[in-house]
């Protein structure tokens, strides 16, 4: 059975708190349900992340440069030592201060 993965929202504060597996199998759905919410967001929490591949971390990237053209200052919190690893095997930025 593959992982889960899972989201929440908490409004109030602009947080996105991703949860379990980001990988190629679930990041499609997650940027359908937030690509058009990108704009509210402040914060992205990655500390309950469980797995994370290129196609997670480009799921993350989106959401951010989502949020950023919008005017927005989103940044990264709690940040897996994996999604590190895959930005730099893949020479991408990965977005934490």
């Amino acid at each position: 059975m593959p992982a889960r993965s899972e989201s929440e929202a908490d409004p109030e504060h602009g947080t996105l708190r991703l949860r379990g597996s980001i990988d190629a199998a679930s990041a499609p759905a997650l940027l359908a349900q937030w690509a058009g919410r990108a704009a509210t967001l402040r914060r992205i929490d990655l500390s309950a992340v469980t797995r994370i591949d290129s196609a997670g971390v480009a799921l993350v990237q989106e959401l951010l440069e989502r949020a950023r053209a919008a005017g927005g200052q989103a940044t990264l919190t709690q940040v897996p030592d994996r999604y590190l690893q895959v930005c730099k095997a893949h020479r991408i930025d990965h977005g934490t201060a």
